[in-house]
């Protein structure tokens, strides 16, 4: 965020809001990141369970 002196209220407050609306948005990136690793970690664990009870994976070509 780039404020300086001469800069309005109004204009400050903008760069601000925008600065908060970007960190937010890097925030919401990150847990929907963390979520969706997560979810392919379970995915792959059940992946290699069926593996190993079929002797075969099913979508990811996981054999036991």
């Amino acid at each position: 965020m780039q404020v300086d002196n001469n800069m309005s209220p109004t204009s400050m407050m903008v760069a601000i809001q925008t600065d908060v609306i970007k960190k937010s948005e890097d925030t919401v990136k990150n847990i929907v990141g963390d979520i969706l690793e997560k979810n392919f970690e379970n995915t792959m664990k059940i992946e290699q369970q069926v593996a190993a009870a079929t002797g075969t994976g099913a979508n990811l070509n996981i054999k036991a």
